[in-house]
């Protein structure tokens, strides 16, 4: 027995599974797997916009082209592979507005008449 009241192969058996467990605990840290972080969600697909979003920013994109007033058809975007594409009438001008991006939040327009 020692002074502290137990075998001394006890006390030696606990320090190495202590020792163990650090070793174990690090080498995990050390070697984890990265993973997204779950709290902040990624932004949705340029293909999941909202199809009204999408609108709205080729009629935005248009309208500097036109005079004040112009009117504009009641035409929809569609999804054209890898980007939304809008064909319309606007103020009696046919018009065409691509939008690209990487996500529905970073979007680049390209609208031009016809």
């Amino acid at each position: 027995m020692t002074s502290i009241g137990g075998p001394r192969w006890l006390i030696g058996a606990l320090i190495a599974v202590i020792a163990a467990a650090v070793i174990v605990l690090a080498w995990g840290i050390v070697n984890q797997p990265e993973y997204p972080d779950l709290l902040t969600p990624s932004l949705p697909p340029l293909a999941s916009a909202d199809v009204e979003q999408i609108r709205d920013t080729c009629i935005a994109a248009v309208k500097p082209l036109l005079t004040p007033g112009a009117k504009f058809d009641s035409t929809y975007p569609s999804w054209a592979g890898n980007h939304w594409v809008q064909a319309g009438q606007a103020g009696g001008h046919p018009y065409v507005c691509q939008i690209t991006g990487v996500d529905s939040m970073h979007l680049k327009t390209s609208a031009k008449l016809n």
